[in-house]
């Protein structure tokens, strides 16, 4: 995902995910921070900065979403997915869908696969 990054049109976070991030605090502290943001900022403080950024867009990019087993954290995946606004962008970098709700997002073009060809 990194050589294809574009030129930067916003604020754009990136963050790799780790085995660590199971603990949920973790990528969560990861995002917030990355975002300049509190380490201890919550995901609805997280949620305000977002829609605080508009009009800029925002996209965060979480690389290799697959190492994330938790159910929580899925869930605070699938909150920040249906409390987006408009400008901005989550991208995930995953080798497995992750466990969200994807099948509700595709039909409504929110969420999309990319892979290489042959996959």
């Amino acid at each position: 995902m990194a050589q294809g990054r574009a030129a930067q049109k916003g604020r754009d976070v990136w963050l790799s995910c780790e085995p660590a991030d199971a603990s949920g605090d973790h990528l969560r502290r990861g995002v917030a921070e990355a975002m300049g943001l509190d380490g201890g900022a919550s995901i609805e403080a997280i949620m305000d900065f977002v829609w605080g950024q508009a009009p800029v867009p925002v996209s965060l990019m979480l690389d290799d979403v697959h190492v994330i087993e938790s159910a929580a954290i899925h869930e605070q995946l699938a909150y920040l997915l249906d409390h987006l606004p408009a400008r901005a962008h989550v991208v995930m970098g995953t080798r497995a869908d992750p466990a969200i709700p994807l099948a509700r997002l595709r039909p409504l073009a929110y969420a999309a696969n990319f892979a290489p060809s042959g996959w």
